[in-house]
């Protein structure tokens, strides 16, 4: 398909191509509808000459960007563009596969103008994005993943804490810890501790339930938020990850170790570090009383209390009370 361009279409299209080459060149009337476009336009799905009313460039888009493509279109034919380019998903396959398959394209354009400063229309390239995307979504897995587990790492968990925070209703924050972890490093070494903190990750999304958010926050340390559970829910649902682990870890032979785990837990009410403050303490004193057991703060204050049950450390009345 020929794309006929005046003199000044042809200056605008200069300046488009110096941009970046390998794209498709589209050509809209005044009213954003595509005119002309190069022959590559087909690996988009869209045969112009067989079409009877030519498609508004907004028409290219999921009904998700169809609004602000629209808008960007009139913006840069009155030659008054507040951004430079506009990305957004294909239309078709927003209509035939899943998010995930959607294919991506960016539209930069430039109006062009007749003698009198009035707008014919606009040149402009579209091009896909879907490489760059990929990397970005790549490079912000990688900056909020732990690499060891695959679980998130501490900073992703810190912002989803702080949504939590903002959520009505309960939540609570639990802080597993593998027991002794760091005398299995000394005996064992790091290819050891590894495989107990990878395995550990594993068996903590087998126990989770739809709605936790975990994270590996280090060292032997895990975060878990438990959305929408009270205080005592939150701690059956420790006791039986802890007791389960413990069964399941044993060892085939006395050289390996035993491994158990111990969890501290809080209410989410504050913020994201008094969060923190509380679930660790209430891990430390979990430890401190012998592992394996579920130590309970609902603040700094208050004595400490050892329940029938050998499994659970209270620190403060205030959370079991809620």
């Amino acid at each position: 398909m020929e794309i006929g361009l005046s003199a000044t279409e042809g200056t605008v299209l200069h300046g488009l191509l110096a941009e970046a080459t390998g794209d498709i060149v589209i050509k809209l009337d005044e009213y954003g509808f595509i005119e002309h476009a190069s022959p590559n336009i087909a690996a988009m799905g869209i045969d112009l000459s067989q079409l009877l009313f030519h498609p508004h460039v907004a028409d290219l888009a999921c009904d998700t960007h169809a609004d602000g493509l629209r808008d960007y279109v009139a913006d840069a034919l009155a030659d008054k563009p507040t951004i430079e380019v506009f990305e957004f998903p294909l239309a078709k396959q927003c209509e035939e596969g899943p998010r995930a398959a959607r294919q991506w394209h960016s539209l930069s354009l430039r109006s062009v103008q007749n003698d009198d400063g009035s707008s014919c229309g606009a040149l402009g390239l579209l091009r896909s994005i879907d490489q760059r995307r990929v990397l970005e979504d790549e490079l912000y897995a990688s900056a909020t993943t732990d690499q060891l587990t695959g679980l998130g790492n501490s900073k992703m968990f810190s912002a989803k804490l702080r949504r939590e925070l903002k959520a009505p209703g309960d939540s609570v924050l639990a802080m597993f810890e593998v027991d002794r972890f760091r005398a299995i490093f000394m005996q064992y070494g790091q290819s050891a501790a590894d495989e107990v903190l990878w395995a550990f990750a594993q068996f903590l999304q087998a126990m989770s339930q739809p709605g936790h958010e975990l994270a590996h926050l280090g060292d032997g340390r895990f975060g878990v938020i438990l959305p929408g559970m009270d205080a005592e829910t939150a701690r059956v649902w420790c006791e039986d990850v802890l007791e389960t682990f413990a069964a399941l870890a044993i060892g085939s032979t006395s050289r390996e170790p035993r491994l158990s785990a111990s969890v501290g837990l809080t209410m989410l009410s504050s913020n994201v570090d008094e969060a923190y403050k509380q679930a660790e303490l209430a891990l430390v004193m979990a430890r401190a009383s012998g592992g394996m057991r579920v130590g309970i703060s609902g603040d700094s204050s208050g004595p400490i209390v050892f329940r029938e049950r050998p499994m659970v450390t209270e620190l403060g009345a205030s959370f079991a009370a809620r």
